[in-house]
C-alpha cells in the first residue's frame, strides 16, 4: 500500500513538473519575442538624407531605451527596405508610401507581394525632382528627350517604374529613349551632382525633399531648371503621389513657384514586432521630435498631427494604439 502511494506521489510530482516546464517554456518564449536587444534602422546609400535621419532615430532609441544597441543600416533605398523589413533583415525602416503600397500589392519592381509590411508613421514629403542641368537650355519638356542622345541617371533602380509612368504618361518609354541614343545610370545623389558639374550628366531623377544637398550643389553650379509635368492629370491617373510646391527662390535657378509630385517619407515595421513596443517607439519619437527635426529641411518639420496619414498599407497596431490614444485617428 505504502509503496503504491509513494508512486501515485511521484507520478503526480512528476506532472507537476512538466507542467512546471511547459510554463517556463512559454513564458520565455513570449519573452523572447517581446524583448528588443537590437533595433536595426533602415536608410539608404551613403549621401542620402534617409541615412542621416536613420541615424538620428538610432540615437533616440539608444537614450530612451536603455539596454538597445541601435544603428542605421546603409541600403539600396526604399524598394529593398520593404524587402529587408518583410524578410526580418532590419526592424524599422524608411521608404515612401507610394513605394509601401506597391510592396505590399507586389507591383513592379517588386516581384511578388510583402504582406507583412506594416505602416508606424509618415514624415514629410518627398519630390520626384526632374532636374535638367542648365548646360541643356534647349531640354524644355518630355518629347525633347527624344531629340538628341541625352544622358539620364536615376537614383535607384527602384526609381525606374516612376520614370517609365511618367514617360509613358506623354506616351514614351525609356526602351525607346536608348533606343535613340539615350544612356541610363543608376548613381547616388552626390555622384549625380558630380557629374552634373563636369558636364557628363543631363538630366537627374531624384527622389528627395527640396533642397537636399545634391540639388543645392547642382543649383551653384551649373544650375537646373524642372522639366515641367502635368501634375492634377498625373496624380488623378496614379494615385498615391501628391502635389509638391517648391516655392520660387528656394534655389537661385527658380523665378517662379514650381508644383511638382511627390509622396510621403514613411517608417515600416513588420507586423510581428510587438504592438507594445511599436507603441513605446512612437512615444520616444515624439518625445524628441525636435531632436529628429533637426536634419530635416525648413518647412518639412515632422508633426504629429501628419504621423498617421496617407498609409496605403495596414497600421500596425502599436501605431494605431499610440494615434487613437492622441486623438489623431478617429477610433
Amino acid at each position: 500500500m505504502e509503496k503504491k502511494r509513494r508512486y501515485k506521489m511521484k507520478k503526480l510530482l512528476t506532472i507537476v513538473f512538466l507542467i512546471c516546464l511547459a510554463i517556463t517554456f512559454m513564458t520565455s518564449t513570449v519573452l523572447a519575442k517581446e524583448e528588443v536587444q537590437y533595433l536595426r534602422v533602415g536608410g539608404a546609400s551613403i549621401g542620402g538624407t534617409w541615412l542621416l535621419y536613420a541615424g538620428k532615430l538610432a540615437q533616440i532609441f539608444e537614450k530612451e531605451f536603455p539596454g538597445i544597441k541601435s544603428s542605421a543600416l546603409v541600403s539600396a533605398g526604399g524598394v529593398a527596405n520593404c524587402l529587408q523589413v518583410q524578410t526580418k533583415k532590419m526592424d524599422i525602416a524608411f521608404t515612401h508610401t507610394v513605394v509601401s503600397d506597391m510592396a505590399f500589392k507586389g507591383i513592379e519592381p517588386f516581384k511578388e507581394p510583402t504582406p507583412d509590411i506594416r505602416h508606424v508613421m509618415s514624415l514629410f514629403p518627398a519630390m520626384l525632382h526632374f532636374i535638367v542641368s542648365n548646360k541643356c537650355p534647349e531640354l524644355k519638356e518630355f518629347p525633347d528627350l527624344y531629340k538628341k542622345p541625352y544622358r539620364m541617371s536615376v537614383q535607384h533602380q527602384g526609381h525606374w517604374v516612376h520614370v517609365n509612368r511618367m514617360l509613358a504618361f506623354y506616351n514614351m518609354s525609356l526602351e525607346e529613349f536608348q533606343k535613340k541614343g539615350g544612356r541610363i545610370s543608376f548613381l547616388g545623389i552626390g555622384a549625380m551632382a558630380n557629374m552634373m558639374q563636369d558636364g557628363n550628366l543631363d538630366i537627374a531623377v531624384i527622389m528627395d525633399p527640396y533642397r537636399s544637398a545634391g540639388i543645392l550643389q547642382v543649383d551653384q553650379n551649373p544650375g537646373f531648371h524642372f522639366m515641367p509635368l502635368k501634375v492634377e492629370e498625373y496624380i488623378a491617373k496614379y494615385p498615391g503621389w501628391i502635389k509638391c510646391l517648391v516655392p520660387k527662390g528656394t534655389y537661385k535657378s527658380l523665378n517662379e513657384d514650381y508644383y511638382g509630385i511627390g509622396t510621403l517619407n514613411c517608417l515600416i515595421a513588420h507586423k510581428d514586432m510587438s504592438a507594445d513596443f511599436v507603441y513605446k517607439i512612437l512615444v520616444a519619437i515624439t518625445k524628441n521630435l525636435d531632436l529628429l527635426n533637426e536634419v530635416i529641411p525648413e518647412g518639412l518639420k515632422v508633426k504629429p498631427q501628419n504621423m498617421p496619414i496617407g498609409n496605403a498599407i495596414p497600421l500596425h497596431p502599436g501605431a494605431k494604439k499610440f494615434y487613437e490614444e492622441k486623438g489623431l485617428l478617429k477610433k
